[in-house]
Parts: C-alpha cells; structure tokens; sequence
C-alpha cells in the first residue's frame, strides 16, 4: 500500500521515504561519511579498472613528478589503453595530456600527422 509523504505531499512511497526524501537521506549521508566513502570508491574504482591497489598507484604518483609529454610539473592521472579488452595502465601523465591523447583516439597516426600539422 502507497502512503502520502508528509514532507513531500505530491510524492508517494512504499518503503518509508519518497523517492526525494531517499535522495536527500543519501546525499546527506554521503556528506557525513565523506572521507570512508571516497575511500572506498577509490579503492574499488583503481582495483576493478587496473587491477592495482590505490595504494600502489599513489606511492607511483608520488615517484613520477613531471608528465612524460609536456615535461612539466602538474598532478597526475592514470593513463589507461582504451584499446585493451582487459584493464590496463600505460603510466602517469598529467590531465590535459591524457585529454589531449583522448581526442586523438589514442592513435599515433594520428599525432604524427597533428604534428605534422603544427610544424608546417
């Protein structure tokens, strides 16, 4: 049986909250709880994605200091082949190179010849 929320009186629900009271139940237990559940996330996200601990890639981070490509000194991220069927890494680079390789398709063709480009 349906009941009316009290809170929300166009909402009805089954289980004790309306589908925006639930919403908010977790969004404010997401704030509160932060720090575990960032932490949690992260550490499945680097384990299912590549296969690494997050502990592993961010002691890695912290050895590499300067992105391979630009040569410059910015936070890094984790490079992934898109071309892979299984998780896999290249490296660390920094964001906008990662963006960069990303919109060339990960394709060395492809730079080759936007280097071509540029030099012309």
């Amino acid at each position: 049986m349906r009941v009316p929320c009290k809170k929300h009186p166009g909402e009805q629900y089954r289980n004790g909250r309306c589908r925006p009271c639930a919403q908010q139940r977790a969004r404010d237990w997401q704030r509160e709880n932060n720090e575990w559940h960032n932490g949690i996330t992260r550490r499945s996200y680097f384990r299912c994605t590549y296969g690494l601990e997050a502990e592993e890639i961010q002691a890695k981070m912290l050895e590499q200091k300067v992105c391979p490509i630009c040569l410059e000194e910015r936070p890094l991220v984790v490079d992934h082949d898109h071309n892979q069927n299984e998780p896999g890494w290249r490296g660390f680079i920094c964001r906008e190179c990662n963006l960069g390789l990303g919109h060339f398709r990960d394709d060395p063709d492809n730079l080759i010849r936007a280097a071509a480009y540029l030099v012309q």
